[in-house]
């Protein structure tokens, strides 16, 4: 839905373990359009936390893209637990210029380097998340997530069913300093659904697996 609107007002609020905000941004009548309405609930206390949120974008036409997410997670000792879903659906009849925004919503990098004509075909698409952390020890963490995500849409082109795997450890040798280990899969099922390159080019792919280690030290 983008990471940012133009001319935006949000009110925030915070009662005891509730928190709530609105935000709208107007229409500036730009080529692309870019009008948004949206907000969220959240309560957290203890060891639990859940929360709502909604957002709208119009484009240029009039057409509209909501999403709306909800999700919680709950800590008991050394564990962690956390499931989610989330949609997004697009109205139907977006002209050129429509789509040329929305691509450069769904496609390439920005969802996680993977795209291709079913992404611009789809109109409906949801993603499901279920995760679990544990402290095994004062200094060694370890946790993992799984998603689940499918979109459709009128053509069976925009059929597409990603699964996506992560899970790390993390070892602190002080409060400061840290190391860490990341590994991932990506699986795609669909005939018109790709992996992407760096460079956001659909390439054919269909699975991935990578890794990341690193040294970290706060200042």
């Amino acid at each position: 839905m983008g990471a940012r609107a133009d001319t935006m007002l949000k009110y925030m609020a915070e009662v005891g373990p509730w928190r709530g905000a609105l935000q709208y941004s107007f229409d500036e009548k730009s080529p692309t359009g870019g009008k948004t309405a949206g907000g969220y609930l959240r309560y957290a206390a203890g060891g639990l936390a859940a929360g709502l949120g909604y957002q709208n974008y119009e484009f240029a036409s009039g057409k509209k893209v909501d999403a709306w997410t909800v999700g919680g997670s709950y800590r008991m000792g050394d564990w962690y637990f956390n499931a989610g879903y989330g949609q997004n659906k697009v109205d139907d009849g977006l002209t050129a210029v429509d789509r040329a925004v929305l691509g450069a919503m769904w496609q390439g990098t920005i969802n996680g380097g993977f795209g291709g004509p079913a992404f611009l075909a789809a109109n409906k698409r949801t993603i499901y998340k279920i995760g679990a952390g544990h402290q095994i020890t004062p200094q060694l963490n370890i946790g993992a997530h799984y998603f689940r995500a499918d979109q459709k849409g009128n053509t069976p082109a925009a059929k597409g069913k990603p699964d996506f795997f992560t899970m790390a450890f993390d070892y602190a040798f002080s409060k400061r300093t840290d190391a860490y280990l990341e590994l991932d899969h990506t699986k795609l099922k669909g005939d018109q659904i790709s992996l992407s390159n760096a460079a956001g080019q659909v390439n054919g792919a269909k699975s991935r697996t990578g890794y990341t280690i690193g040294l970290r030290h706060r200042f």
